[in-house]
């Protein structure tokens, strides 16, 4: 199973608005996506851990498509 960081879209009915989030998302074989996580809290043991996890954020975010929230679409 492989997964990434992924923009995902969601809507709120209380709000009336779509809102974005990063998770985690995972694929199967198929490079599906499956499953994800809920919005990413960013920890590390250092400073430069918290810096390395949110430069592949970005990484991630930049180069994929946003994605429908997972059982939302």
């Amino acid at each position: 199973m492989t997964w990434n960081y992924r923009i995902i879209k969601t809507y709120s009915k209380v709000a009336d608005e779509d809102y974005y989030y990063i998770a985690e998302v995972y694929y199967d074989n198929d490079k599906k996506p499956i499953l994800q996580s809920d919005a990413v809290e960013i920890t590390g043991s250092s400073k430069q851990d918290v810096i390395e996890i949110l430069q592949t954020m970005l990484k991630d975010a930049t180069t994929r498509e946003i994605l429908e929230e997972l059982g939302n679409e």
